[in-house]
C-alpha cells in the first residue's frame, strides 16, 4: 500500500483548466501561475482561491508538505492558509495572523499558536501532520527555512474532530486578501504502509516529461511515427497530440531526463487521458526497469472527458526497496490497456 498519495511541483501544466484536470474541479488559483522556488511554476491563491484535492480516501492521520510564500505583506485578519477537510467540512485548519504566526484550530476553535512567526516574500517549507479524533487527536507542524527545520507547534491528545466523522477526506490551501500566495513542491501521505508514512522533512518536486521513445511502442500516434512528442507537451493538449489504442495488453514506454536529486523518495507517473469509444476500458501506468522488466501499477477506467490519474511508487516496483537515482535514470515509464 502506498503512503504518498499525490505530488505536484505545478509544472505540467500552465492553465487552471488543466490544473482542475488533477485538482478538484471547484479549485481556483486567481493569481495563475508565477516563478517556483528552483525555476519552474508555483501557482497563486487569494482569500476566495481554494485548491482543493481529490481523489483522496477518508483517513484518520494526513501529512501535506508544501512550499509557501507570501508575495507582500502577510494579510490581515488570520486567513486560512490550509485545512484538512471531511466532505466539505472542515475538521481542522492552519491560519496565519497579521505579524506571521501560525495558528492551529479545531474548525474555528484555536487549539495552538506559534511562538516563531514568518516574514512575506519569503520562501518555507511547511509540514503540517494532523491525526482526527475527538479525544486523541494530534497535530504537528514543521517550518523549514534555510538549513533549518523545527518543530513549531505539537500536541498529542487532543480534540481535533469537528465533525461527526474521525476522519478526513480533502484538503484544501488558500491565500489571504491583498496578496498573493505561492505553493510549490507539494506532497501528501498518510500513515499507511511502511515507508514514507510520517513527515519527509523538505522536499523538492522534479518534474521531467518524455524525452525519447521506449522500448514498447505498441500504442498508435495520432500524426506521424513518433510517439513520445505526442505525450510530452509542458501543458496537455487534449485531441491535438496524443497517442491511443485498443489493444488489451498494448504498452507504450518513454524515455525521460535522467535526474541528478541526492534521493529519492517516491515516483509519480501523470497520465492524462480520456476514453473515445463506448465500452468499459482500464488502463495502467507501467515502468520498465533497466534490466528490461514492466511493472504494471494500479488499473483505472478512463472517464470519456480527460482527466488525470496518478500512480504513486513509494517502493522500486522491481525490487521493492527504496528508489535510487539510478534506477530511476535506467528506467521507462508509460502506459498499458488492461481491459
Amino acid at each position: 500500500m502506498c503512503a504518498i498519495e499525490l505530488i505536484d511541483g505545478f509544472d505540467h501544466y500552465t492553465t487552471l483548466a488543466n490544473l482542475r484536470l488533477k485538482w478538484d474541479p471547484s479549485s481556483s488559483i486567481g493569481g495563475g501561475f508565477t516563478a517556483g522556488r528552483f525555476g519552474g511554476a508555483a501557482v497563486r491563491t487569494g482569500a476566495s482561491d481554494p485548491l482543493i484535492s481529490r481523489d483522496l480516501g477518508a483517513v484518520a492521520t494526513r501529512v501535506v508538505g508544501w512550499a509557501l510564500k507570501y508575495e507582500g505583506a502577510i494579510p490581515s485578519g488570520s486567513p486560512v492558509v490550509m485545512a484538512f477537510l471531511d466532505g466539505t467540512s472542515t475538521q481542522v485548519d492552519l491560519r496565519v495572523d497579521s505579524t506571521g504566526h501560525f495558528i492551529v484550530t479545531r474548525n474555528g476553535t484555536v487549539l495552538a499558536t506559534s511562538s516563531s512567526a514568518i516574514s512575506g516574500s519569503t520562501w518555507y517549507y511547511i509540514e503540517f501532520r494532523v491525526t482526527v479524533h475527538s479525544s486523541a487527536g494530534a497535530y504537528r507542524l514543521d517550518v523549514s527555512s534555510g538549513a533549518s527545520t523545527t518543530t513549531w507547534l505539537t500536541a498529542t491528545g487532543v480534540n481535533t474532530q469537528a465533525t461527526g466523522n474521525a476522519t478526513m477526506t480533502a484538503f484544501k490551501l488558500l491565500g489571504g486578501t491583498g496578496t498573493w500566495l505561492a505553493t510549490d513542491d507539494l506532497y501528501v501521505l498518510n500513515s499507511s504502509g511502511s515507508v514514507n508514512n510520517t513527515l519527509l522533512g523538505e522536499r523538492r518536486v522534479l518534474t521531467t516529461l518524455a524525452s525519447a521513445e521506449g522500448a514498447s511502442l505498441q500504442w498508435t500516434p495520432n500524426s506521424g511515427t513518433t510517439h513520445y512528442n505526442r505525450v510530452n507537451e509542458a501543458d496537455p493538449d487534449g485531441d491535438t497530440t496524443y497517442v491511443s489504442s485498443s489493444g488489451v495488453g498494448q504498452v507504450d514506454t518513454y524515455q525521460f531526463p535522467d535526474i541528478t536529486a541526492g534521493s529519492v523518495d517516491a515516483v509519480q507517473v501523470t497520465i492524462t487521458n480520456r476514453k473515445d469509444d463506448t465500452g468499459a476500458r482500464t488502463v495502467c501506468a507501467v515502468f520498465r526497469s533497466g534490466a528490461g522488466t514492466n511493472y504494471d501499477g494500479t488499473a483505472f477506467s478512463p472517464a470519456t472527458s480527460y482527466g488525470m490519474n496518478r500512480q504513486v511508487w513509494d517502493q522500486n516496483p522491481a525490487t521493492s526497496s527504496a528508489w535510487s537515482v539510478a534506477t530511476v535514470n535506467a528506467g521507462e515509464f508509460g502506459i498499458k490497456v488492461v481491459s
